[in-house]
């Protein structure tokens, strides 16, 4: 683990060059004016950064009191302090050392034990230690002067309050965070209160409390404060100074431990920039940023760029401020982590006893710091192949960490992952569960974290820094064959909450939202919506025409929504409450739930497991069944360029070669016996994969065995969904034109004439990834026509075509949609690796968009100029409805929303989190249901099929039965391809329906009771009526 610097300020007061003068008659109160005026001209030098053109004019002001006034002055003691002060800044630390005592023995000798200032110098002596690392000497002084602030001025007093933070800095770098916090929060609350606010200190406190919160593993809290002091520090005191390149430094470094490396580069690299500037190149501060810009490099694995910039802060840190200070441990230790990574192993445990030997004696054997000197000697020999003596410096460094940081930190819980994985190497299986035990619910507390992150995108980044241990944990299961219930229970508790995880953090925000009666955080989320809008505007223009200032908008969102994300704990409550009994307990007899997960099997391989874990009513425990691995997918997605896309999909469905039923359900079907209902959750590129299409091996489809209910996550289980009743609305969406001469879509007409009829004929077609413009569906204007005639009596049906098919029709659907939103139209999206051979520049544009959210969408009227270029600039819609702008969308009213069109179920894939596309935008927008497309489906079949689907719903079955029977229907008639295109996703607990006509079954069923009692009599009490494998004969044991 890379050590990184967090340079923040110190805090001061010059005394007040008036008070205490001696001897003050005549032309020496002239001079004794003029010196003291000198103050305003040091401090407002001090202020601005400029160390040494201070220290120049304090010189000069010293020796003119020396002469003029004498060194028994009150202004001889100020001026004293001061300088001592500013060779502080400036990084002299020789020097400043014995100005630090000449003012304080000239205080206690002139001014007495008692006076203020005496407690004022007193405390610039602490900060001077505390700068040296020198804790043992800082802490009592502090407690000196704080003693002395108190009597003189009261616990409720600016002077106080600095002394309370100072300490707090000390104590969070003395490795005692927890008695820091206390003190932190004490001065905040005087500071924040303050009127007028004194900025330069209150700066210094928020960026303390950020770190502090930071050690703790609060990094929630820590964001917010950092953010803070960075937007007051550049208001305040300017871009160009040393305390903004400290809070901009250390806003670097928060983004670098959480995973968000680009944000990281570019706030270390400004930090750097601004500190050559103001401060040298041969400060210690300049050394910090250097330090912490390698560990960047080093987490990106540019091994030389780090080691370069390492040993470049070893020079600076050997000098200044020396070689036993911890900061040059530090530098050491980040070498010897590059030499590690090079397998340099000489080299680099040299570096880190070197490191740990110093550290030992600058903050003490057990110190946090020390903790991780002996966590990186653990992993060096575990690398090495000795874990038998990496096991002896880890036992150390947790029993430090233990005792220092206590055992619900984070820091905690890493350093027992690895402790886990070096009793796996000694084969302590044991041992690695009772560590694996310990770790997780510091893990898990940790997943609470991801939801209070700002952006979908930091929340991502953050995941990752830490979501190997779960793949570890089920690394070890498989490892071991899954023999330990309590295992299995882990590993089915950690798959829930880390499926969909985001998702559902950003879902639970919006819901929370929009329910609120707080007007602030209505007018937030109001304000946050509008912009990301306007950055989908943008993303429409070509990267020309984009305004410059894009980033800063972005950067803009993503604060906003982290204020908003704070502002819920819906997820964090939801998490603690699930376990897998409440599933067991909410599945009735005859239901099944399927988790399917995946993982590395080993940190180092990229080769990805996967795994389908099983619950069922009464369950002991959850089963884990061992599937296949990525790659045999990955195969047999790669389709023969001798076969039609039809061809391809029928053979990988039904082909007898190795096809989806050998690779997924053969290894669960003893498991799916018995039950007529089967939940389950993909996962990965599963979620591309319609169940229901595929065909067993007595050349059944899975959909006539079983009712397959697809979910985000089977913990949706515990949402019951109450008895549907047909919906009493519906808009119709189809027959668009794609060309231009439509209506102006800034100013949606109010009236109904918008829901118009405009019949046409033709058949569908649809290209995904050509750069022709869209063409017109003649097909979607029957399919939409029919549905219409055939609902009209049953609901109020609305009906949006041709022209009237708009970008601003759709979007005024925002907190007024109908219950059924059926749209039949074209669907996008693409991949960043998508080729750009004979591209239109619009799909080039696109393809170099990051968020997948804006590279899928659907497309309305007038889409084609957009995609030609050739819509006027700056209009506010544009024809192309991104996922984005969808996603912002308020459609909570909406039970389903039907996306009859090709491919509408694409998008990235993003491991725990499914599919980035249309899907996540519309579930996010808050529909319960949704029915989708996976690949091209001839326009006949997709409109019988949706006839019978709606037919079959509005004669009284629910969304879920009505789409199985009308799969059912067509299933007899054609194969795979043309009906198994589209899949129903969402919702929750499948409420009692009666779906087969009872006179039959009655019958069936008695026949079935006879048949079994004869049965009994006949075997006696022997061998029971059914009973599951007790083993799962494809489990592997990797130890033999």
């Amino acid at each position: 683990m890379i050590k990184c610097l967090g340079i923040s300020f110190i805090l001061l007061f010059f005394m007040n060059p008036t008070s205490q003068c001696q001897g003050n008659e005549g032309d020496l109160g002239e001079i004794r004016e003029e010196l003291g005026a000198v103050y305003s001209d040091i401090l407002r030098l001090f202020r601005s950064g400029d160390y040494h053109a201070a220290i120049e004019i304090n010189k000069e002001q010293l020796e003119g009191i020396k002469i003029h006034l004498g060194t028994r002055d009150s202004l001889y003691g100020s001026s004293t302090n001061s300088l001592a002060v500013l060779y502080r800044r400036a990084g002299n630390l020789e020097k400043a050392l014995p100005y630090y005592h000449k003012a304080i023995n000239h205080a206690r000798e002139n001014l007495g034990k008692d006076h203020p200032e005496y407690g004022n110098r007193v405390n610039n002596l602490a900060e001077f230690h505390r700068g040296r690392a020198g804790y043992h000497e800082a802490i009592p002084l502090f407690y000196e002067a704080l003693a002395n602030a108190e009597a003189n001025y009261g616990r409720n007093s600016r002077q106080y309050a600095v002394i309370l933070n100072n300490l707090g800095r000390t104590l969070t770098q003395a490795g005692r965070p927890l008695e820091a916090l206390e003190l932190y929060l004490e001065a905040y609350g005087y500071f924040s209160n303050q009127i007028p606010r004194e900025h330069n200190i209150y700066i210094a406190l928020l960026s303390n409390l950020a770190n502090c919160y930071r050690t703790l593993g609060r990094l929630d809290e820590a964001y917010h404060y950092y953010l803070e002091a960075v937007e007051i520090s550049g208001e305040i005191q300017g871009k160009d100074h040393p305390s903004y390149a400290r809070r901009i430094g250390n806003l670097g470094l928060f983004y670098l431990r959480t995973g968000q490396l680009d944000k990281a580069l570019t706030n270390l690299e400004l930090a750097k920039e601004i500190t050559a500037r103001t401060q040298g190149k041969t400060h210690s501060s300049y050394g910090a940023r250097i330090n912490n810009l390698a560990s960047l490099h080093l987490q990106r694995g540019e091994y030389e760029k780090a080691l370069y910039l390492y040993e470049e802060a070893a020079i600076i840190y050997s000098t200044n401020p020396g070689k036993d200070h911890p900061l040059y441990a530090v530098a050491l230790d980040n070498m010897a982590g590059v030499y590690a990574n090079l397998r340099n192993y000489e080299k680099a445990i040299s570096l880190y006893e070197q490191a740990r030997e110093l550290t030992g004696i600058s903050k003490g054997r057990d110190h946090p710091t020390y903790a991780v000197r002996l966590k990186n000697l653990a992993e060096l020999h575990l690398k090495m192949g000795d874990p038998a003596k990496a096991r002896e410096f880890l036992e150390r460094s947790l029993s430090i960490t233990k005792n220092t940081l206590g055992e619900r930190h984070f820091l905690y819980g890493e350093r027992l992952s690895t402790l886990a994985s070096i009793d796996i190497k000694l084969e302590d299986y044991d041992s690695a569960m009772k560590a694996f035990q310990k770790a997780n619910p510091i893990f898990k507390d940790k997943l609470r974290q991801v939801a209070a992150m700002g952006s979908e995108e930091e929340k991502w980044n953050f995941l990752n820094t830490f979501s190997n241990f779960f793949d570890q944990i089920q690394a070890y299961g498989y490892l071991t064959n899954y023999e330990e219930d309590f295992l299995r229970e882990l590993i089915y508790e950690n798959a829930i909450a880390l499926n969909s995880l985001i998702f559902n953090s950003t879902a639970s925000m919006m819901r929370e939202v929009r329910r609120t009666e707080n007007k602030e955080t209505l007018h937030l989320f109001n304000e946050w919506r509008d912009l990301k809008n306007r950055i989908a505007r943008e993303y429409t223009q070509a990267e020309d025409q984009r305004v410059v200032y894009l980033d800063s908008l972005k950067r803009q969102v993503e604060i906003w929504e982290g204020q908003l994300s704070r502002s819920s704990a819906t997820l964090s409550q939801t998490m603690q409450l699930i376990q897998w009994q409440d599933i067991s307990k909410a599945l009735s007899r005859g239901e099944l739930a399927i988790e399917f997960s995946s993982f590395k099997k080993t940190e180092s391989s990229e080769e990805v497991l996967y795994t389908a874990i099983l619950i069922e009513a009464g369950a002991s425990s959850p089963v884990i069944i061992p599937l296949f691995e990525r790659s045999a997918l990955i195969n047999l997605f790669d389709p023969s360029d001798d076969l039609s896309e039809k061809d391809y999909i029928n053979s990988i469905y039904s082909g007898s070669e190795i096809n989806l039923y050998e690779l997924i359900f053969e290894k669960i079907e003893p498991y799916m016996r018995g039950k007529h209902t089967i939940y389950y959750a993909p996962s990965g590129r599963l979620s591309q994969i319609n169940f229901n299409a595929i065909i067993n091996k007595q050349g059944r489809f899975i959909l006539e065995k079983h009712h397959m209910i697809r979910l985000r996550n089977t913990a949706d289980i515990l949402r019951y969904d109450s008895q549907e009743r047909p919906p009493e609305s519906i808009l119709l969406v189809g027959g668009i034109y794609y060309e231009g001469g439509f209506p102006d879509y800034n100013l949606i007409p109010e009236s109904e004439s918008e829901f118009s009829e405009n019949k046409l004929s033709g058949g569908r077609a649809t290209e995904r990834d050509s750069s022709k413009e869209w063409e017109f569906l003649p097909g979607t204007l029957i399919e939409v026509e029919n549905l219409a005639e055939i609902l009209a009596d049953q609901m109020e049906v609305r009906l949006l075509t041709g022209n009237q098919a708009t970008e601003g029709a759709i979007k005024k659907l925002d907190g007024a949609s109908p219950q059924v939103l059926h749209l039949s139209t074209h669907g996008f999206f693409f991949g960043q690796d998508d080729a750009l051979d004979g591209a239109n520049t619009r799909l080039i544009d696109f393809l170099q968009i990051d968020n997948p959210l804006l590279r899928s969408g659907l497309v309305l009227a007038g889409g084609n100029q957009a995609w030609s270029r050739t819509l006027p600039k700056r209009r506010k819609e544009d024809g192309i409805l991104t996922a984005m702008e969808i996603s912002n969308l308020d459609l909570s009213n909406t039970q389903l929303v039907v996306l009859s069109a090709c491919e509408t179920g694409l998008g990235d894939l993003k491991g725990s989190e499914g599919v980035f596309g249309l899907q996540r935008a519309f579930q996010i927008a808050g529909t319960d249901y949704l029915i989708m497309g996976q690949w091209k489906v001839p326009d006949i079949i997709t409109s019988e099929l949706m006839e019978v689907f709606y037919t079959q719903w509005i004669s009284g079955k629910s969304i879920r039965n009505a789409f199985r029977k009308a799969q059912l229907q067509l299933s007899e008639k054609y194969p795979p391809y043309y009906w198994g295109g589209f899949v129903l996703t969402g919702g929750g607990k499948q409420p009692f329906e009666k779906t087969f006509d009872f006179v039959p079954w009655a019958l069936a069923i008695l026949a079935m009771g006879a048949l079994a009692i004869f049965a009994f009599f006949y075997w006696g009490f022997l061998t029971p009526l059914h009973k599951k494998p007790e083993t799962n004969p494809y489990l592997v044991d990797l130890r033999k």
